[in-house]
């Protein structure tokens, strides 16, 4: 009896979940189409049902970003990413993000700090670097932003390369203008 009771109630919780995988599913399958039709709206009701189902869903969480940039809600899109970085769901792109609306607002020294966060992480991005460099140099830290710069050419990032070259050639004819 207690064998029969048992096998009956996995049989339902199995039901049950895979209800709810069926669910999430399709609520991120029309949070796509929504996406792609430009209804962010809609869009960005399938995302919280989705996130009804599996609140640690981080495709869910993606797409609710998109929609809340999308929709111009930058309040309620920045503390969607802090949510998703606390429950490490993409962290990387969510700190990316967040450095982005920093940055959008003029606030660099918040934006160089989430992107402090990706470089940690990704230590070996030439492109993080080239673009802390440009805030650097945005926030007239010229030197450490020529150590990033150097960094970034070092690990290869053909931007930092280039832009080491015209550098160094506005050096060279700066130079002659003084002589």
């Amino acid at each position: 009896m207690k064998r029969l009771v048992f096998l009956i109630l996995i049989v339902s919780v199995t039901h049950v979940f895979g209800q709810s995988k069926d669910s999430l599913n399709f609520y991120l399958s029309k949070a796509n189409e929504f996406q792609l039709k430009g209804n962010y709206e809609k869009s960005l009701t399938m995302c919280n049902l989705a996130l009804r189902i599996d609140s640690n869903n981080c495709k869910a969480y993606k797409m609710k970003g998109i929609n809340l940039s999308s929709l111009n809600r930058t309040d309620e899109e920045r503390a969607l990413y802090q949510k998703a970085i606390k429950k490490s769901c993409n962290v990387v792109l969510n700190n990316l993000n967040l450095k982005s609306l920093y940055f959008n607002e003029g606030n660099n020294s918040e934006a160089l700090n989430y992107l402090n966060k990706v470089i940690i992480l990704k230590p070996d991005s030439g492109a993080l670097y080239y673009e802390r460099w440009s805030i650097k140099t945005i926030m007239k830290d010229s030197i450490g932003g020529m150590a990033d710069l150097q960094k970034a050419k070092n690990l290869g990032f053909p931007s930092a390369i280039v832009m080491e070259k015209q550098l160094n050639q506005k050096d060279e004819v700066e130079q002659d203008d003084k002589d």
